[in-house]
């Protein structure tokens, strides 16, 4: 009977140890089920972020090939601005030389003229004192020759008035006289031919002095039109260019095609209107040199020294010698 008992103590103990075992493995299950519902949790919160991060990530390689587009698109108009602005450059370059040239060219044949109207306003100036010095000359010679031949004849008609005392011989001396009279009328009106066309020549040289004259003031107001037009082109073109530039490079403003046309057009206009105006400045030179030319027709027929030279020194240092061969 006691071991009876000592085996159901034993049991029980057993029984006890068996439960506590049990609520402690049931305990442990509980804690590990938590555990596995938290990480669950956590992994569906991880996934859902590397939804988001993936959809993020999306956005972002979208966003940015949208930019790098945008950027290849800015990248090409400024390389086209660049080529533009450098056949801007070359143009203008072009207009430079080209305006640089004309200024030579006008300045050198301002000299030209100026020097030839210059020769010959003094040298038609020295001719028409020579000629009205001459014209006095004669008009004296003339008074003189008058005077002298009019005491000669009176003289005369006094020796033969007392010679002759006869009819007949009074009507001989009043025929002689008359003969004589009319020789030296003829002899005077030759003289006033002369004067007369002396005078005609003189007014011809003054016409023709004052002719140069005005032509000369007309070739002066030209070239300075010509300079005026020059450097007003040139200070619109800078301005012209300066615009553009500053369009050009300008941040976040980029210079359309359609202005940078207008501004090509503008510039082809004033070099046209340029290009015009010389020809014009050419069309007028060569009448000028016309003019010049009918002068020295003027001069052979007047038989006046041939040629008219002068020593012009350029900024080089070198003399040049003009002749203006009649």
């Amino acid at each position: 009977m006691e071991e009876y008992l000592q085996c159901m103590k034993t049991l029980r103990s057993q029984i006890k140890d068996v439960e506590d075992e049990a609520a402690n493995i049931s305990a442990e299950e509980q804690i590990h089920f938590t555990t596995i519902q938290t990480l669950q949790n956590d992994l569906l919160s991880a996934k859902s972020k590397t939804m988001q991060l993936r959809e993020d990530t999306e956005k972002m390689l979208k966003e940015k090939g949208q930019l790098c587009w945008h950027i290849i698109g800015k990248q090409r108009k400024i390389a086209s601005l660049h080529s533009d602005s450098s056949t801007l450059n070359q143009t203008m370059e072009l207009i430079q030389q080209e305006k640089i040239s004309l200024s030579s060219k006008l300045i050198e044949r301002r000299i030209f003229y100026i020097i030839c109207a210059s020769g010959y306003s003094t040298y038609y100036s020295k001719v028409a004192k020579d000629l009205s010095t001459k014209l006095q000359q004669q008009q004296d010679w003339v008074k003189s020759q008058k005077v002298s031949r009019q005491i000669e004849e009176h003289g005369l008609v006094k020796n033969k008035l007392d010679e002759q005392m006869t009819e007949s011989e009074g009507n001989f001396s009043i025929e002689n006289q008359l003969i004589t009279d009319d020789v030296n009328n003829e002899a005077g009106n030759d003289l006033i031919v002369k004067l007369d066309l002396a005078k005609a020549k003189l007014d011809g040289i003054r016409q023709m002095k004052a002719k140069l004259v005005t032509d000369n003031g007309k070739i002066k107001k030209s070239i300075e039109q010509a300079n005026c037009r020059a450097n007003h082109f040139k200070v619109t073109c800078l301005l012209n260019f300066m615009h553009t530039s500053v369009c050009l490079f300008s941040s976040g403003h980029i210079l359309q095609p359609e202005l940078l046309e207008i501004s090509t057009m503008t510039l082809e206009e004033k070099y046209k209107k340029l290009l015009s105006d010389k020809d014009r400045e050419t069309e007028y030179l060569c009448s000028v040199q016309d003019h010049v030319e009918e002068i020295k027709i003027i001069n052979r027929c007047l038989n006046v020294p041939q040629g008219i030279s002068h020593v012009i020194k350029c900024a080089c240092g070198e003399e040049y010698k003009l002749n203006l061969c009649a």
